[in-house]
């Protein structure tokens, strides 16, 4: 893979389609039900940030991490309940890592099984408050 691989013009091209949808959201925000609201924004805005956000989040640039905090600070400045994308990255890449691990039809298990005794238990995955915590034995 190539050191320089930048997801840049994907980022940008998502930022700009959030904030558009962002404008619905806050005029449900101060013409509707909150409720609503926060539904149209995990459908329209969540939905379309989280596509991949745990594969493209380490190889992006400082101002787009910052333009897609901004998005999820607008959303709280509206009075939305919703986690930060750090927290969002965290669950969605814990969800990720866990169904690959005990998949065992994923490519990963043949390697997991050639490892030397204790080396599998390193890679199971075990919830500790809000991270992911690896041992082993």
């Amino acid at each position: 893979v190539d050191d320089k691989l930048r997801f840049q013009d994907h980022v940008q091209s998502t930022i700009t389609t959030a904030s558009q949808r962002m404008y619905i959201v806050k005029n449900f925000v101060f013409f509707s039900s909150k409720s609503l609201s926060v539904m149209l924004f995990k459908s329209f805005i969540v939905s379309l940030i989280s596509y991949c956000l745990p594969v493209i989040f380490t190889c992006l640039y400082a101002s787009d991490k910052k333009s897609l905090r901004k998005i999820f600070n607008d959303a709280t400045k509206l009075g939305i309940d919703h986690p930060d994308i750090d927290t969002l990255i965290a669950d969605r890449t814990k969800t990720l890592a866990l169904r690959y691990i005990h998949d065992d039809d994923h490519f990963i298990n043949d390697f997991l099984s050639q490892c030397p005794s204790g080396r599998y238990l390193l890679l199971n995955i075990e919830p500790c408050g809000e991270e992911i915590v690896s041992y082993a034995i």
